[in-house]
């Protein structure tokens, strides 16, 4: 296995970056209501990576093994203080390989570098649940029947 590099990517890597979130939500959610997959999916166009990559107020970091795109950490500009990581995605052949760690790590950096005192997300399965509080994340809450009518939980840290 090749080492794990965890970074910004380039506008060059909008296509390969994109193409991976469409293969994880596509296969790796299947709770996830099909408009649930395609709603996430919008934004995920290499127009609209490119744009967010140049506008650089939130985070956007990529895991690399070697020169192939195994994972991506994405989050929103700071409110109040605090991050929000959307999706944290590993592919599937890179899970237990310490990808998603990598990538939990680069956004709580990233978030610290921009100012943030805490870092929160939401978590669609216990399997995510137990993950993030590995990370040191605590739970904070519980949204029955929240997004598409899915539970998540919530969890966060301070930085």
């Amino acid at each position: 296995m090749s080492e794990i590099v965890c970074r910004r990517p380039s506008a060059n890597e909008a296509e390969p970056l994109c193409a991976l979130i469409r293969q994880i939500l596509i296969t790796s959610f299947p709770t996830f209501p099909p408009e649930a997959v395609d709603d996430y999916l919008k934004p995920w166009t290499p127009d609209s990576v490119i744009s967010r990559l140049e506008r650089g107020h939130d985070i956007l970091i990529a895991a690399y093994a070697g020169d192939e795109v195994i994972g991506l950490v994405s989050g929103t500009a700071l409110e109040g203080g605090v991050g929000t990581v959307i999706w944290l995605l590993v592919d599937t052949r890179w899970r237990g390989h310490k990808a998603g760690r990598a990538l939990y790590e680069a956004a709580c950096r990233a978030y610290r570098e921009l100012g943030a005192h805490k870092m929160k997300l939401t978590a669609p399965s216990e399997g995510a649940k137990r993950f993030y509080e590995s990370c040191g994340m605590c739970v904070e809450g519980f949204h029955r029947k929240h997004w598409y009518k899915m539970d998540f939980f919530s969890l966060g840290v301070v930085l």
